[in-house]
């Protein structure tokens, strides 16, 4: 092959590779390369230094901060610990898996800007990561896009098949902290279950000397009674809500209540009361209202077994 031959076809060559070039350039394919280098530019190494998260939706915003080692809500309620320590978690694991194929970038960027979960990230005096965040229709992908650069990328959490931004789109209301009583037979002063319809099964639990009495009744099963106490060591709503007006729900705090139960512990802050609701027909849910007025749902079945009636503590007699 002549030079002039040769010459040629590395002129045709260097054409293509100006043309591959210029294509990547326009379609977005050259930050995908990008991104994949600072896969983990929306994590957050040091999670024990936030202090601050603003997560800011259509719907409203919430922000959620760290003060004296508690998170709270918007500042009036306390956060969920267990959820925040999730968060946190994905915050630190944050991973970009590929870029937002090219054709897609500017309709990318557009939802997000417009429809997107826009979310800050501060530490005790600086914003360490401010980004978008939306998830595709069927839940499967998680899109990022950081402030600084505007580059659309899909994220994921390394080894695990997750809707990442399923956690940024929590509502306020989950993410309060679930936890309704917390005593144990240690610490309970008094606990009293009343039954409106049906005041025979009505019982007062309360400690007195040595241990603890329920009212009316003489021949106590104390296996019952701790068993009963174990109950409230860790007894928490399964969510929170507020029913639109004329909703089921709403109805049912307009009729009479199922039951009143009430706990006094020595430590006075894990005072709390609680108003059943009957269960709606075919619901697997049962309606508490608190005694600040909030509304939570609670699984049936996992607590069912604290709507004993007094009988049940009498020690039976042997046959």
């Amino acid at each position: 092959m002549n030079q002039a031959k040769k010459n040629k076809i590395l002129l045709v060559i260097l054409i293509l590779l100006i043309a591959v070039s210029v294509t990547l350039h326009f379609t977005g394919e050259t930050p995908e390369i990008n991104t994949i280098q600072h896969a983990d530019k929306f994590a957050i190494t040091d999670t024990a230094a936030v202090r601050k998260i603003v997560l800011k939706k259509r719907e409203g915003t919430i922000v959620l901060e760290r003060n004296n080692g508690q998170w709270t809500v918007n500042k009036n309620m306390v956060a969920d610990p267990d959820i925040v320590r999730v968060f946190l978690a994905v915050l630190k694991q944050l991973n970009i898996s590929k870029g937002v194929a090219g054709n897609q970038v500017a309709q990318t960027k557009k939802e997000l800007l417009q429809k997107g979960i826009f979310v800050e990230i501060y530490d005790d005096h600086d914003l360490l990561k401010s980004y978008y965040v939306m998830g595709n229709a069927t839940k499967t992908l998680s899109v990022f896009m950081d402030v600084s650069d505007s580059i659309p990328c899909v994220v994921e959490l390394p080894g695990y098949d997750s809707y990442v931004a399923g956690i940024y789109s929590i509502p306020a209301i989950d993410w309060q902290k679930r936890l309704i009583f917390h005593s144990t037979w240690r610490s309970l002063r008094k606990l009293e279950m009343l039954y409106p319809s049906k005041p025979k099964n009505s019982f007062e639990i309360r400690f007195d000397v040595n241990f603890f009495k329920v009212t009316g009744i003489d021949r106590l099963d104390t296996a019952s009674v701790m068993d009963y106490i174990d109950e409230f060591q860790y007894f928490q709503a399964d969510r929170f809500i507020e029913p639109p007006a004329g909703s089921p729900y709403e109805k049912l705090l307009k009729t009479e209540p199922l039951a009143y139960l009430s706990i006094m512990d020595i430590d006075e802050r894990k005072n709390n009361r609680i108003t059943f609701y009957h269960r709606l027909k075919g619901d697997r849910m049962i309606l508490g209202k608190l005694d600040n007025g909030k509304l939570a749902l609670f699984n049936y079945r996992r607590i069912r077994k604290i709507f004993k009636k007094r009988s049940d503590f009498e020690l039976k007699k042997k046959k």
